[in-house]
Formats: C-alpha cells, sequence, structure tokens
C-alpha cells in the first residue's frame, strides 16, 4: 500500500513539474515592436486598441505613435494605461508631413483620408534599426494575442497583409481597371501590416512610393493602400483574414485576432446598450471602459 503511495506521489510531482515547465515555455515573452497613428480626434479609440492587444498578450508591446498633433492631456490619458497594464511602452514621434510628404500633392479622394494616412511609409526609415515591426490602424480591436502576427516568417518578402476577401466582384474589377493591376491581383488591406524593415531599406520602396504617388495621383482612391497594391502587385505574403478580420458576417470569435472596423461606420458612434447590424461593437466597448476615455466616450449616449 505505502509502495503504490509513494509510486503516485512521485507520478505527481514529476507531472507538477512537467506541468510547470510547459507553461513557462508557453508564455515566453517578447518584444514586439507596433507602430499606430493618430491625430487629437482619434486618441479615445487608439487608446482602446492598444487596451485590447495588451489584455491579450503576455508578450512586451513597444508601442511609436505617429503623433499628427496628439495634446497633451489626450498624451497622459493614453499613459494612464499604465495603471491597467504593465507589459508595454509608449514613444511619441512627431512627423513633420510637409516635410516627409513635400512632393506629395495631396488629392482627397474619401472623405475620410487625409495626407496623414502616408505616414506608414516612414516606419522603417524611422526606426531603421529594427528587423521587424508591425503597423496597426487605429481603428483596430485585438480579440487574441497579437504575437502570432509578429512571429509570421516574411519568407523574405518586404510585406505581408491580408487580402480584402469580401470585396463584391464589380468593386475588386473596378479597382483592377482604375489601378492597371493584373485580372489575378489579390487586393490587400493596408490597415494591418507587417514589415521586414531591412528589406524595405534595401529596396528603398519609400523613393518608390514617392514617384509612384505622383506618377498616378489622378487614379488613386485610396491614397497609401492603392500606392502599395500597386508597387507589390502580389509580390507580398498574403496571411490570415484573422490578422484584420473586416467581414460583417458572423465568425467564431476565437479564431480573430484583430478585428478591424475600417468601414465608415464606427463602434463608438453607436451606442453600447443597443443592438447594431455592425459586429463586434461590444467588443470595442469593453475595452473603452478601461481607459481614461470612457466618460467622454459614454457621454454622447447618455
Amino acid at each position: 500500500m505505502n509502495k503504490t503511495k509513494n509510486y503516485l506521489n512521485k507520478v505527481k510531482f514529476i507531472f507538477s513539474k512537467l506541468k510547470n515547465f510547459i507553461n513557462l515555455k508557453s508564455v515566453k515573452k517578447i518584444d514586439i515592436p507596433i507602430f499606430l497613428a493618430s491625430d487629437d480626434n482619434y486618441a479615445p479609440y487608439l487608446a482602446a486598441a492598444i487596451a485590447s492587444i495588451l489584455d491579450n498578450t503576455k508578450s512586451n508591446c513597444n508601442f511609436y505613435i505617429l503623433d499628427n498633433s496628439i495634446g497633451n492631456i489626450n498624451k497622459e490619458k493614453i499613459l494612464d494605461l499604465k495603471n491597467e497594464f504593465k507589459n508595454f511602452s509608449i514613444e511619441f514621434i512627431k512627423v513633420d508631413y510637409k516635410k516627409e510628404f513635400s512632393s506629395i500633392k495631396y488629392k482627397n479622394h474619401a472623405e475620410h483620408i487625409t495626407i496623414a494616412t502616408y505616414n506608414r511609409f516612414l516606419i522603417p526609415k524611422l526606426k531603421p534599426d529594427f528587423k521587424k515591426v508591425l503597423y496597426l490602424d487605429a481603428d483596430v480591436i485585438a480579440f487574441g494575442d497579437i504575437k502570432s502576427l509578429y512571429e509570421i516568417d516574411l519568407e523574405g518578402y518586404s510585406l505581408a497583409a491580408v487580402e480584402e476577401s469580401f470585396l463584391p466582384p464589380a468593386v475588386k474589377n473596378e479597382i483592377k481597371d482604375r489601378l492597371k493591376l493584373n485580372p489575378e491581383h489579390k487586393y490587400f488591406n493596408a490597415g494591418v501590416l507587417l514589415f521586414d524593415v531591412q528589406k524595405w531599406l534595401k529596396d528603398d520602396i519609400l523613393s518608390s512610393v514617392l514617384k509612384l504617388e505622383n506618377s498616378c495621383r489622378d487614379s488613386l482612391k485610396y491614397a497609401d493602400q492603392d500606392i502599395l497594391n500597386i508597387i507589390f502587385n502580389n509580390n507580398l505574403k498574403l496571411i490570415s483574414e484573422n490578422y484584420n478580420f473586416m467581414s460583417q458576417f458572423e465568425k467564431d470569435n476565437k479564431k480573430i485576432i484583430l478585428r478591424h472596423f475600417n468601414t465608415n461606420i464606427k463602434p463608438w458612434d453607436l451606442n453600447p446598450k443597443k443592438r447594431h447590424a455592425l459586429k463586434n461593437v461590444k467588443i470595442f466597448w469593453k475595452y473603452a471602459k478601461k481607459t481614461k476615455f470612457r466618460n467622454e466616450l459614454y457621454s454622447k449616449f447618455s
């Protein structure tokens, strides 16, 4: 009887050690450089995006905010997330758009797009020592661990992105005709990007961007996104839609890593207490509550 008991105790001890080892391996932390962009108006939504990312990862996230005139009060509110999360740092990077994009005579085709949308092109130039970085639009909310996105093997490509597969065929054809893309082109969204910084710099893609903008300005509707599609023309790594989920159709939330609210209808414009056709509104408000902006965001519905 005692032998059996001793044997079971040894098995339990070995199992507990093995379990601890597995847990330690599974929670190995890495540093993830993440670039986002915002002006003062978008600061509350940026804060919600950051809160959602941090709530879903054990990795350390180094955020670099391309700062289009974010006020000091709003910066303090964003930094207040330190009271909720410890696994991050934030650096605000002021970008002189007039200087950086002096050759661009910006033509506004889409109401919600400004010249600041080109800021993602500057990321490798701003942090040339990095190997790989993420860029995210501020209107995303994380459902899962962003680590899996950052760890994707780029396989020699400069860029990884998600195809806008839910676009109606007529829209896809219009885009291909307007931008003179190949019939088999897979148009991708520029709201979630994984950069190989060194290859981007080596290929001097920023120069290509500026030249292309000048030559095809009248054909651009979605500014930076159109330009990237022309330049890369299927010569990039296309990754799972779960990393930039844009569809309004139902999907198992457990599979989504990033939900991108890329339409003109945004969750912060919709009453959190009501049902809406826009999916995942409640998830946005879950993270908005964790920020210092919660009262002002809720006040318009009170």
